[in-house]
């Protein structure tokens, strides 16, 4: 019992207005706790000294490397790495940032994050993969997808289409963002567009029946970009296409799209830019 009473009386210095020290004789707020025992029995400590220093003043303010907190906590370092947050979140060139209530966590904003390229899909043979789609509407995949992971981002595509109709008209078509590849739907994300998920990108298509087999009067391009938000940690976004209605059909049993891949046609494009 005298060795602890002993070892408290060296530790701490008490004075009648109520400071303690822990390591120094010479606390300069409430509660001042010296790590290296190197500060002077007189006047403030230098900031070198107090760097290794820890207080608490009568507002409740916590110093660590400084003993004049100004801030509910109040940290001084001389490099950085002053404070380290391990709560399974943190990662490389993440920040901190908090929710409507305070709790803060480790996030990569969007900005930071990289441009994603979506992938058009050849055919097992290496060739072309042809979608066609009918008047009686309909969607059809178009052999493209492309993988985000959450937040908010401008998906930008665009898609040579040909007609092969053996008469001239004029075709409406809508292109989708979907997470299935044989209806439109959204899991995981939704559009942030005033259209809603009703459509991502429309255009107009134009078929001539004179050049319908291999002319260049049939090559139609249709793009757009389109803003949504991705509520999922990861998510994968197909793209599909829908042949709406025809002008001035002539042969409907004719009536159809073909579409080519970038194995044909480098144009093609299907990337995500990401906002905050």
């Amino acid at each position: 019992m005298k060795n602890i009473i002993l070892t408290i009386a060296i530790s701490l210095s008490t004075y009648s207005f109520g400071q303690i020290g822990i390591n120094t004789t010479n606390p300069q707020q409430i509660l001042h706790i010296d790590g290296l025992n190197d500060n002077p029995n007189s006047g403030a400590p230098t900031s070198i000294q107090q760097s290794n220093d820890v207080v608490i003043n009568n507002k409740g303010y916590i110093g660590v490397g400084t003993s004049e907190p100004t801030k509910r906590v109040d940290i001084m370092k001389s490099s950085p790495g002053a404070i380290k947050i391990v709560d399974g979140t943190q990662g490389d060139e993440k920040i901190f940032l908090s929710d409507s209530n305070g709790v803060g966590r480790w996030t990569t904003p969007q900005s930071f994050k990289d441009v994603v390229l979506g992938q058009f899909y050849r055919s097992a043979t290496g060739g072309e993969i042809t979608t066609t789609s009918d008047n009686t509407g309909g969607v059809k995949y178009l052999n493209a997808n492309i993988k985000l992971t959450k937040g908010k981002w401008i998906v930008n595509a665009g898609s040579t289409l040909k007609t092969r109709v053996s008469a001239e008209y004029i075709v409406w078509i809508h292109m989708y963002l979907s997470s299935t590849t044989n209806s439109v739907t959204q899991t995981g994300w939704k559009h942030l567009g005033t259209a809603g998920n009703n459509v991502s990108y429309a255009g107009l298509l134009h078929g001539y029946k004179d050049t319908f087999v291999d002319g260049l009067d049939n090559d139609n391009f249709v793009f757009g970009s389109s803003l949504i938000e991705v509520t999922d940690n990861e998510t994968v976004i197909n793209l599909l296409i829908e042949n709406l209605a025809n002008i001035n059909p002539g042969n409907l049993q004719n009536t159809g799209l073909k579409f080519y891949t970038t194995s044909g046609y480098w144009e093609n494009y299907f990337y995500a830019i990401p906002v905050n």
